[in-house]
């Protein structure tokens, strides 16, 4: 009995992922791409249009609030 506990934690584990990459790509609110920006030196209105750009992404499903 004990074999096989891992493969059920793995197979639960799986399944919760499955679902959340599935709602997070129906909710629309998916880039495509993850931004990582590694610097403090970044000026102030890049980062503004930055995030207007990304913010203009969403897709059908998304609603702003």
């Amino acid at each position: 009995m004990l074999e096989y506990i891992g493969a059920l934690l793995s197979a639960s584990l799986s399944r919760s992922a499955d679902q959340f990459r599935k709602y997070y790509y129906d909710n629309g609110s998916h880039a495509g791409c993850i931004i990582h920006i590694g610097t403090a030196a970044v000026n102030r209105e890049s980062m503004e249009a930055l995030k207007k750009n990304v913010n203009g992404i969403a897709g059908a499903g998304w609603r702003r609030v």
